[in-house]
């Protein structure tokens, strides 16, 4: 009898799991086209990719998929065909020595077309905070865990992970500490770019027009945050002797791919007057990127240049910012389409709606891989490295066209 019934309830369950967004859908109503990053070399134009990781433990020792800065390479070695070699690895101490944020740089040997890719760890820089967390783990934990009740285990994992490790994250970068990380992740955003960080900015080379590499930026989750308010203040403090160089590096066709965005309760963390207090010791481009909504800020300064003394410097000709949600994913976010209204015409906000696990009776997806699962996506991939509205593109897996 006690059989029958679990396998009663298992057939239910099996017949009841769903993955509503196999499919995924692109909210692109104006038909836009964006060309992924194999699109881009199959042109022979070169490509330049930063990608920063989001909140949660990411380390780059060990091997994949522990290995964040190998998990993602070999991710790309896939979707290129190419083998990647290291180049470099930089490192960025916090003000008190105790901790560092690392740029991984490599290079992929392709037939056409150059591909450079720098990495961001930025990790390592909140571990000592986070430890302060470490009493709720289990007693039998070995990291200080004190915690000697019993919990679910899937609860338990999600405490443990999601919230005491990667919700952490975001709380300690919306508070206090965010003046100690920021400076940090600005300097890291200006060495990915090929540059060196001083008391007059971010100096980079002077560039060559007509062999300026296409700029694709891969954000994860927080990431986002981080690279928005960095590279508004590498701009905006930059002397206008090297910022004309660096908006240089900037002035083709922006492409950002957002995995789990939180931008919308990131920014309600800092208001207009959050920053005051923190004037005298800030300098006015920090102060300027922590104000509400980095990104509008941002979006402004690459297509209008308020703000810019360099004035002949070469302004961006377009941004494109694609935002891959999982509806289910309990820390991720559609991009509003009014991020379009700062420079009608110049930028794309297209957000692509994803399923990264099964649903369950229509009831629950596992909040973790809901939030996780994007690098494991195929349709994350397709969009990334092929494209969006491009004939060569279409899948049938994929759709365009928000759901009604």
């Amino acid at each position: 009898m006690r059989f029958a019934s679990a396998l009663s309830l298992l057939l239910i369950v099996l017949v009841g799991c769903s993955q509503p967004y196999v499919k995924p859908v692109v909210e692109n109503p104006r038909g836009v086209q964006i060309a992924g990053i194999n699109t881009l070399l199959l042109t022979g134009q070169d490509v330049h990719l930063i990608s920063i990781h989001g909140m949660c433990t990411h380390v780059a020792q060990g091997k994949a998929p522990d290995n964040w800065v190998l998990d993602r390479v070999e991710l790309v070695e896939r979707q290129v065909n190419a083998k990647a070699e290291q180049k470099e690895i930089r490192r960025i101490e916090n003000s008190s020595g105790t901790a560092s944020a690392e740029i991984h740089l490599y290079s992929y040997a392709l037939p056409k077309g150059n591909l450079t890719h720098a990495l961001i760890v930025w990790s390592p820089l909140t571990q000592e905070r986070k430890r302060g967390l470490a009493f709720d783990s289990e007693s039998s934990n070995q990291n200080g865990g004190e915690f000697a009740w019993t919990r679910a285990s899937l609860n338990g994992e999600l405490k443990t992970g999601l919230i005491n490790d990667c919700l952490a994250d975001a709380v300690i970068y919306a508070g206090e500490e965010f003046y100690a990380l920021h400076q940090v992740i600005k300097k890291a955003i200006c060495l990915a770019f090929g540059g060196q960080y001083s008391e007059v900015g971010c100096i980079t080379e002077v560039a060559d027009q007509r062999k300026l590499p296409q700029i694709v930026f891969a954000s994860e989750s927080l990431g986002s945050k981080m690279l928005f308010d960095g590279l508004l203040a590498l701009i905006l403090e930059t002397t206008p002797q090297h910022q004309r160089n660096l908006l240089e590096h900037l002035s083709g066709n922006i492409r950002v791919y957002m995995l789990a965005n939180q931008l919308p309760i990131l920014d309600l963390a800092r208001g207009p007057g959050a920053s005051a207090e923190r004037r005298v010791e800030s300098t006015e481009a920090v102060v300027s990127s922590i104000e509400n909504n980095s990104l509008q800020r941002l979006l402004e300064v690459l297509l209008r240049r308020p703000a810019i003394e360099s004035i002949d410097s070469p302004q961006t000709e377009s941004v494109s910012l694609v935002a891959f949600t999982d509806p289910n994913d309990l820390l991720s976010y559609r991009l509003p389409k009014r991020y379009e209204d700062t420079v009608p015409g110049r930028i794309n906000v297209l957000n692509v709606i994803v399923s990264n696990d099964k649903t369950y009776l229509g009831y629950v997806e596992r909040p973790d891989t809901a939030h996780s699962g994007y690098r494991d996506n195929a349709a994350v991939m397709t969009v990334m490295f092929c494209g969006i509205g491009l004939t060569h593109c279409l899948d049938s897996n994929i759709s365009t066209g928000a759901k009604k």
